[in-house]
């Protein structure tokens, strides 16, 4: 009778993000594929020549809608690897399509992870090195996340002052308050709508972000303003400084931009649990 040795070798993992059409993200996962290795031996367990079984390397490509951001569930799946669950999932729908990831933990830090896709015929399982895995997903996140790549107009739910933050360099959101605060009705509205307009620029291609000044400068060159908020205060002329102010800020938070779309704020999407396992873990 034959007898064998097996040794099971873990795959690995590579992760990006990107944009695709209107509010989707695309997260690209590049499997390479785990192996086996099997070593025949005979009666006196004398081995013989290994040979590796492995599958072809693969590539899964999964969209990730704003409508149902998935963010927070990557970030709840990952602490849970890092806290040593037997077992952990999510699953998310991209308007169409659904998604799902899996891990089941084995030994010695490895696991298998089971990706799923409705426009796949098949799921893909692999196994894994678990700091690994986590590592890839977590890190490339974060860098797409803080790059010039990533459009937070095209995925997040903005307030107005969100995209303020994003567009005004050298200047801040309690500078443009404090200055719309200092004008007439007229020309509050009119530098509002101007830094309204600037902010939907954001969507564009690359970002062009503006001083204080430079969105006055545009406001003053257009036509003055004839046409208020809805909710406008008519007796704004006559308001004090210190309600004018109250005013502007609770509207700069309560209103989302125009045409900003669903997602999570994924800039401030952070996990304090897996950035403290994988620094402990890589020491």
């Amino acid at each position: 009778m034959g007898r064998y040795f097996f040794e099971y070798l873990p795959g690995y993992l590579r992760v990006s993000f990107s944009h695709d059409d209107h509010d989707w993200l695309q997260m690209t996962l590049q499997v390479f594929s785990d192996a086996r290795v099997v070593t025949p031996c005979d009666e006196n367990f004398v081995k013989g020549e290994p040979s590796l079984e492995q599958q072809p390397d693969s590539v899964r490509v999964l969209l990730m809608s704003s409508v149902f951001c998935p963010f927070r569930s990557l970030r709840a799946f990952l602490e849970a690897v890092c806290v040593g669950v037997d077992e952990c999932a999510f699953e998310w729908n991209a308007e169409g399509p659904d998604g799902e990831l899996r891990w089941h933990r084995s030994s010695r830090g490895q696991g298998h992870l089971t990706i799923s896709w409705s426009q796949q015929a098949s799921d893909l399982r692999v196994l894994l090195d678990g700091r690994q895995m986590v590592e890839a997903f977590y890190t490339s996140f974060r860098q797409f996340v803080e790059s010039p790549a990533y459009r937070p107009y095209d995925y997040e739910e903005l307030s107005e002052a969100a995209a303020y933050e994003l567009l005004l360099v050298e200047d801040s959101v309690p500078d443009l308050a404090e200055a719309v605060a200092a004008l007439d009705s007229a020309q509050a509205n009119g530098l509002w709508n101007t830094a309204l307009s600037c902010a939907s620029r954001l969507a564009e291609t690359p970002v062009v972000r503006l001083t204080l000044e430079a969105i006055q400068q545009a406001s003053q060159d257009l036509p003055a303003s004839t046409e208020n908020f809805p909710d406008w205060p008519r007796d704004w002329d006559s308001l004090q400084p210190v309600s004018r102010l109250e005013y502007v800020y609770r509207r700069m938070n309560q209103w989302n931009l125009p045409g900003s779309r669903s997602g999570a704020n994924l800039r401030a999407l952070r996990s304090e649990l897996v950035e403290r396992w994988l620094a402990k873990d890589s020491g």
